[in-house]
């Protein structure tokens, strides 16, 4: 299924309701983009404190970053 992404908000709940199947095929998906480019070492080191922060949970889901909408 293509799913067309526009903004920020919308990948973020995209990757928010990515099952854990889905997680691994996304993030296979950026290791092989990522694999294409040159990354400085602070890239690395970042992405890798990224991934570690995700395996502890330590993620905040979209909704509750959002402010809540108006009435």
């Amino acid at each position: 299924m293509a799913t067309e992404v526009r903004t920020r908000e919308e990948l973020h709940s995209f990757i928010d309701r990515l099952s854990e199947a889905e997680w691994e095929d996304f993030v296979d998906l950026i290791n092989t983009y990522l694999d294409d480019r040159d990354l400085t070492d602070e890239e690395f080191k970042l992405i890798d404190e990224g991934r570690q922060e995700y395996r502890r949970g330590e993620t905040v889901p979209f909704e509750r970053l959002k402010p809540p909408e108006s009435a």
